[in-house]
């Protein structure tokens, strides 16, 4: 009997000591996850200032990049080969820079949104269409053509020029001018 108290008293010891264990392991728990919580919260809070901070940039962005293809065309008709070298490279290493690292990434978390109810006129060939673009689609249709427009070298720009194109007839360039 003694041998079998004392195996039970084990027993009761060795739970007894298990559910303290286990009630200090779940206050800590608690306690942890509070601090989580509390901590999950800062980072949401700080990540959404962050996003919010770099967003309230992007009209200027979008509204200057829209200026400078505007003042690069300008330069086209006139043939001023540096103005238009110096548009191109402003274009693409400060605006659209900022679109693919910036803006694009947060925009991307909203791609599924509805559509605006403001369309927008799009040209291809000689018809022109109203779309109906949510934000990440329109940057991302403005990042597309940015990147059209510096992928064309001054001489391609003077060649159409030479041939009689009007650029403000240029699907791509008229987008933009229209949008502007």
């Amino acid at each position: 009997e003694y041998a079998i108290k004392t195996d039970n008293n084990n027993n009761n010891s060795t739970q007894s000591n298990r559910q303290r264990k286990k009630s200090v392991y779940l206050e800590d728990l608690e306690n942890l996850n509070v601090d989580d919580i509390t901590l999950q919260k800062k980072r949401r809070y700080n990540h959404i200032v962050k996003d919010y901070s770099i967003l309230s940039d992007i009209d200027y962005y979008v509204n200057n990049l829209l200026s400078e293809i505007k003042l690069m065309t300008l330069a086209i008709i006139d043939k001023d080969k540096e103005s238009v070298e110096e548009h191109l490279d402003y274009i693409e290493n400060e605006y659209l820079i900022n679109f693919d690292e910036l803006y694009i990434p947060l925009l991307k978390d909203y791609s599924n949104m509805e559509a605006s109810k403001n369309p927008i006129i799009s040209y291809g060939g000689n018809e022109s269409e109203l779309i109906y673009l949510n934000g990440f689609e329109l940057v991302k249709k403005i990042e597309y053509y940015g990147y059209q427009i510096v992928g064309t070298s001054y001489e391609e720009w003077v060649q159409k020029v030479d041939n009689g194109e009007d650029l403000l007839k240029n699907d791509v360039l008229r987008f933009i001018i229209i949008i502007h």
